[in-house]
């Protein structure tokens, strides 16, 4: 996968755990907070698969 595609994922990822952060802080119950927790890990992996892609890209150059 390219390295703008990856940064855009993040990106994306970054605005719906936003999202459902703020989903969850007004509707407080299990399911908001599932969500956001499933969104934060998403971003986590998400990030650590772009920076392991950027060093990739500076060791190959």
């Amino acid at each position: 996968m390219k390295l703008s595609t990856r940064r855009n994922y993040l990106i994306l990822s970054v605005i719906v755990t936003i999202l459902s952060l703020e989903f969850t802080l007004r509707f407080p119950n299990a399911l908001g907070i599932f969500t956001t927790a499933m969104y934060g890990a998403f971003i986590i992996l998400n990030g650590w698969a772009y920076v392991s892609a950027l060093r990739r890209a500076k060791a190959g150059q």
